[in-house]
């Protein structure tokens, strides 16, 4: 089955979205994740998990920032991170590693226990990039 909007097949995506198509005549037509999600957001959420698991980090609970959110939120004390959904002057991988940034930040200065854990993170990612 082909997305109705850039004709790629959905089978190879994740998710898909069922809309009503009033212009085709059809009941339904199948949306390809990308073309769903033109801010691209749910790549942002993959990207930032895979960062995560890739480095060892805690991963938080992640969900798009709210409208009252000035841009994106890292909250160490309820565990979560809103990404703001709508970010659409950077690639998504920088996005997502530049609030993973803010959350190791964020981590380390209210977290005691976890500070330890941010700080070898940081280490491995400074002898990673001078070898």
């Amino acid at each position: 089955m082909l997305c109705a909007r850039c004709q790629r097949d959905v089978q190879t995506v994740t998710a898909v979205e069922v809309k009503a198509d009033t212009t085709s005549g059809h009941a339904s037509v199948l949306t390809c994740l990308e073309c769903a999600d033109p801010y691209r957001y749910a790549e942002r959420k993959r990207e930032f998990e895979r960062l995560c698991r890739d480095l060892g980090a805690p991963i938080p609970q992640v969900s798009p920032a709210l409208p009252t959110d000035p841009c994106d939120v890292t909250d160490p004390a309820s565990w979560t991170v809103r990404l703001n959904a709508k970010a659409t002057n950077c690639d998504p991988t920088y996005h997502a590693a530049h609030v993973l940034g803010h959350w190791l930040a964020d981590l380390h200065a209210s977290d005691p226990q976890r500070a330890d854990l941010v700080a070898d993170i940081l280490a491995g990612l400074i002898l990673a990039n001078e070898r």
